[in-house]
C-alpha cells in the first residue's frame, strides 16, 4: 500500500477507537445480547461459546465482509475486543475461530 492509503487506514482506526471509547458501556446482559444477534445473522457460517467475559465465534465459510460486519456489530453492541484470530481462508471461504473479551464481564 502507498505511504498515503496506510496513513488514512491509520486515521480512519484512531477515529473509530475515539468513537467507541466514547459511547457509554454496557451491562453483561446487554453484551451478551448483542453478541447473540450478531452471531445468528451469520447463520450456519458462524456459532459462538461463551464463557465469563470471553465468547469464541467459529467460522465455517464465511465470506469476509460476513466476518467484518460481525467484529463491528460485536465491537459497537457488546463492546468486545478481539484477542485472538485463527482464520483461514479457502474457496468456500473463511474458516477458524476468533476470540473477544467482552466489556462487563458478560457471562
Amino acid at each position: 500500500q502507498s505511504a498515503q492509503a496506510l496513513a488514512d487506514t491509520a486515521q480512519r482506526l484512531a477515529t473509530e477507537a475515539r468513537d467507541l471509547k466514547a459511547q457509554p458501556p454496557v451491562n453483561a446482559t446487554q453484551a451478551a445480547a448483542a453478541l447473540k444477534s450478531a452471531t445468528e445473522r451469520l447463520g450456519a457460517q458462524g456459532k459462538v461459546s461463551q464463557i465469563g467475559d470471553r465468547a469464541t465465534l467459529t467460522l465455517t465459510g464465511a465470506s469476509p465482509e460476513q466476518l467484518r460486519t460481525w467484529l463491528a456489530e460485536v465491537r459497537s453492541g457488546a463492546r468486545a475486543r478481539p484477542v485472538e484470530m485463527q482464520v483461514n481462508r479457502a474457496d468456500g471461504g473463511l474458516s477458524g475461530q476468533v476470540v473477544v473479551t467482552l466489556a462487563g464481564g458478560a457471562s
